[in-house]
C-alpha cells in the first residue's frame, strides 16, 4: 500500500468519511497559512512572553520576574517529557502547539488559577498535557476539550485524565453544537483555539467564547495574517499580542 493511500486510510479511521473532505480543506488552509505567515512576518510587531505578562500588570498581584523564571523551568520539564513520547496516531508534530504559546498558556494558568480552561483541537494532546500539568500543579481547575473525533490525546498521561473532559462534536451542525456547549459554562475560563484554521471558523469560535462573557483570555495557535488584521481591527490593539514561533505566528488577547 502506498504512503498516500495509507494516509487516507488513517484519516478515515480517525475522522470518518464525513470529516475526510473537511480535513483536506483544512490541510490546504494550514499550508496557505504557513506560507503567508512566513511572508508577512516582517511586517508584524512581535512580543516576548515577558512583555505580555508585564502588560497584564502582574506586579499588582504580587507576581515577580523570579516567579516567571521558576515557571519556565517547571514548564520545560513537562514540555520535554511530552516530546519524548512515541506517537501511534494520525497526528504528528505538525499539529502541535508552538513552544512560546504553550509556555504563555501554562504561565497564565499557573498565575491566575482558572477554574476552567477550554481548548478546541486536541490532536495528539501536546497542548492538553501541558494545560493539565499546570492545573495539577495548581491543584485546582479542569480542562474541557473539543474535537471532531475521540481518537485524540495519546500524549496525555493517564494520571492527568481525571482533570480532563473531551467533548466530541460530529455531524453537519458543528456550530450549533459548539455554541450550545459554551452556553452551558458558568465559570470564567481561558480559551485556547487550535482546531480548524479557516478564518471564518476561527472568528466563530472566538466570538462564541467572548459572547459568553466568561472568556477572559484567548490564545490562538497558528494565526494567519488575515486573522491578525481582524483581531487588531475588532479589539483594542493594545490588548492583542503576536508571538513569532519557529514556523508560525500565534496570537494572544485579553478582555477587560
Amino acid at each position: 500500500m502506498s504512503s498516500k493511500l495509507q494516509t487516507i486510510v488513517k484519516v478515515i479511521q480517525t475522522f470518518g468519511f464525513i470529516e475526510l473532505f473537511r480535513l483536506v480543506i483544512r490541510k490546504f488552509s494550514y499550508e496557505t497559512i504557513q506560507n503567508s505567515s512566513s511572508a508577512s512576518a516582517i511586517y508584524m510587531e512581535f512580543n516576548t512572553i515577558d512583555q505580555i505578562l508585564t502588560q497584564l500588570d502582574l506586579d499588582l498581584i504580587g507576581f515577580k520576574g523570579e516567579d516567571l523564571k521558576n515557571i519556565r523551568t517547571e514548564f520545560n520539564k513537562v514540555f520535554d517529557n511530552s516530546i519524548s513520547k512515541n506517537r501511534l496516531s494520525f497526528f504528528d508534530s505538525e499539529y502541535d502547539i508552538g513552544y512560546e504559546l504553550a509556555f504563555l498558556t501554562y504561565s497564565l494558568i499557573r498565575i491566575f488559577h482558572p477554574k476552567l480552561v477550554v481548548e478546541t483541537g486536541v490532536a495528539a494532546g501536546r497542548s492538553s498535557s501541558l494545560i493539565l500539568s499546570a492545573l495539577k500543579a495548581n491543584n485546582y481547575g479542569t480542562l474541557q476539550s473539543f474535537d471532531i473525533t475521540e481518537k485524540v490525546g495519546e500524549l496525555i498521561p493517564n494520571e492527568l485524565l481525571y482533570l480532563w473532559k473531551l467533548k466530541v462534536l460530529k455531524g453537519l451542525s458543528l456550530k450549533n453544537k459548539f455554541r450550545n456547549e459554551i452556553s452551558k459554562i458558568s465559570n470564567d475560563f481561558i480559551f485556547l483555539h487550535d482546531s480548524n484554521h479557516d478564518l471564518e471558523w476561527q472568528k466563530f469560535e472566538l466570538f462564541t467564547c467572548i459572547s459568553s462573557r466568561k472568556c477572559k483570555f484567548f490564545l490562538i495557535d497558528d494565526a494567519s495574517p488575515a486573522l491578525v488584521d481582524f483581531l487588531k481591527d475588532y479589539f483594542n490593539a493594545n490588548n492583542i499580542f503576536l508571538i513569532q514561533e519557529e514556523r508560525k505566528i500565534s496570537a494572544f488577547g485579553y478582555l477587560k
